[in-house]
């Protein structure tokens, strides 16, 4: 004999189960940048930074899409970070600090729009990514 109760709570489990959905996507920032054709430039800084100003970690930055037009490129530098007054690290901002930076050279000659994306993984484990639209002049 068929059990309608049972199959009727398996029916409202799988449902259930069914629309569990993982967390949240990650919406990308746009970030806009002007550069010159055919010239290797820093087009971003990123950091991780304590209330010492001590580095905890260079974020780890990927990158996702390349530019159709030119190379993106991650290297390791300093930077004067830019925190809020109101910020416990607003001190770090008169030394550089330790950064994860990203290049970008368009090919010689190209003058237009390019764009890529990244993504940033910081000493705290957050995630964020990243779309650069490039005007090449």
């Amino acid at each position: 004999m068929v059990n309608f109760a049972r199959i009727a709570s398996l029916c409202l489990c799988i449902t259930a189960c069914a629309d569990m959905r993982p967390s949240a996507a990650i919406t990308p920032s746009i970030v806009v940048r002007g550069v010159d054709s055919g010239t290797r430039q820093k087009v971003d800084d990123f950091y991780s930074v304590e209330p010492d100003c001590s580095n905890p970690g260079y974020p780890e930055i990927k990158i996702l899409r390349n530019p159709s037009h030119g190379a993106a490129s991650v290297a390791i530098g300093e930077a004067y970070p830019g925190f809020a007054k109101d910020n416990i690290r607003y001190e770090c901002n008169k030394k550089k600090v330790a950064t994860s930076q990203v290049w970008y050279e368009s090919a010689s000659g190209f003058h237009g729009k390019d764009s890529f994306e990244i993504q940033v993984r910081f000493s705290n484990s957050t995630l964020r990514l990243f779309t650069y639209n490039v005007d090449v002049i």
